[in-house]
């Protein structure tokens, strides 16, 4: 229908000034035989007017051009951007491995240093230090990319993936520093270690209940809960009997928002 808008707008104009034109004869009682002609006559008379007539069908028309022009363009960027989406959602189920990997690995670490504590205090340096994970920054950046493509939904369990992922990589960074004799700003205590161990499982709960929507799938993420983490401390090695203080925290842990 837009797409026809401005031939209709010129045929209504056309025929508004055809029924300008009988009515103005009817009214004014012009004939044939007026001098120079009833045409001459109209168009002298109302110039003016029909001229007005003109020029606001012809701003109709480029109005309605620009508008058709200005429609493309958005349906292409919008074609543009689905096609991104998918492309990188289908990469995404390979970032989401990545993430987990670097947890288990980041979890590895930190549960090689908890039993070197003393008095609930990690010494500098202690005689095997942990070997820090690597961040995939590939996978950070193409999630980062699909944040702005995504729905509302899953657009927000990404984000809060990314900042809980942040966050966990600064702060077991600076455990693996401290163990490998670098001044640390704080030294880290058994307790902080095992909130870093919850860091990593959360992280891979997240990275967990996103796989179904990179598949495909249309349904929103679920949200993650304590219940997640555990079944991911699980999947990652641990146990309740030997991590019992840690499964508490987790258990009696209601806001995961």
């Amino acid at each position: 229908m837009r797409a026809h808008l401005p031939a209709i707008i010129a045929g209504g104009t056309v025929l508004a000034l055809l029924v300008f034109w009988t009515g103005a004869v009817s009214v004014t009682g012009v004939s044939s035989d007026t001098p120079h002609g009833v045409a001459e006559y109209v168009l002298e008379r109302y110039q003016t007017l029909l001229t007005g007539f003109v020029a606001i069908a012809a701003a109709m028309v480029g109005a309605s051009a620009v508008q058709a022009q200005i429609m493309h363009a958005d349906k292409l960027t919008e074609q543009a951007r689905i096609r991104k989406m998918r492309a990188t959602r289908a990469m995404l189920p390979l970032s989401l491995s990545k993430l987990m990997e670097y947890a288990e690995a980041s979890l590895d670490a930190l549960n090689l240093l908890r039993p070197q504590c003393v008095g609930q205090v990690l010494p500098c340096p202690v005689p095997a230090p942990a070997v820090p994970a690597t961040l995939p920054d590939d996978a950070l950046g193409l999630m980062r990319d699909y944040v702005e493509h995504a729905d509302d939904g899953v657009a927000e369990n990404l984000a809060k993936l990314i900042a809980r992922l942040q966050v966990q990589h600064s702060r077991t960074a600076e455990v693996i520093r401290h163990a490998a004799g670098v001044e640390a700003r704080a030294t880290p205590m058994l307790l902080n270690l095992e909130s870093y161990v919850i860091d990593c499982a959360e992280i891979y709960a997240r990275a967990s209940a996103l796989f179904d929507h990179a598949r495909g799938s249309d349904q929103p993420p679920e949200e993650v809960t304590g219940a997640n983490v555990v079944s991911a401390m699980n999947l990652m090695g641990m146990n309740d009997f030997d991590d019992a203080t840690i499964y508490t925290r987790v258990i009696n842990r209601a806001n995961w928002s």
